[in-house]
């Protein structure tokens, strides 16, 4: 999964205050937010264009972006199991990839200053 650098520092502090796993801090970022049903608004809020056109035309999906993503690796092993309910969660979301959905949960969970809009 694909994080910005603001996020991965926040995601190894947190890590590391807590003596957690990757996969730990992970799947507690989305049991708390899943739990609080938050994550539609998570997703929501998140979203961005990285292309922005005037409000009369659609935005262009290749173009949407959600805070928190960005091009530091944060690499996790679920068990099949886990994997079946973070893919379930995803898909009831609307996506297929797990770290564009993922990203901006664990943006939105993780103590410190979360990624403000890119917009």
């Amino acid at each position: 999964m694909y994080v910005t650098a603001g996020v991965k520092k926040r995601f190894e502090k947190y890590r590391h205050d807590n003596k957690a796993t990757n996969l730990q801090v992970i799947l507690e970022a989305i049991s708390t937010k899943h739990k609080a049903g938050e994550l539609e608004t998570i997703i929501e809020q998140s979203r961005y264009s990285t292309v922005p056109v005037d409000d009369l035309f659609p935005v262009d999906p290749s173009a949407v972006r959600y805070l928190g993503g960005g091009s530091s690796p944060i690499s996790f092993s679920p068990t099949p199991e886990q994997e079946a309910v973070i893919d379930r969660i995803g898909q009831s979301l609307g996506f297929e990839t797990r770290s564009t959905w993922i990203a901006p949960v664990l943006n939105a969970f993780l103590p410190g200053k979360p990624d403000a809009t890119a917009r």
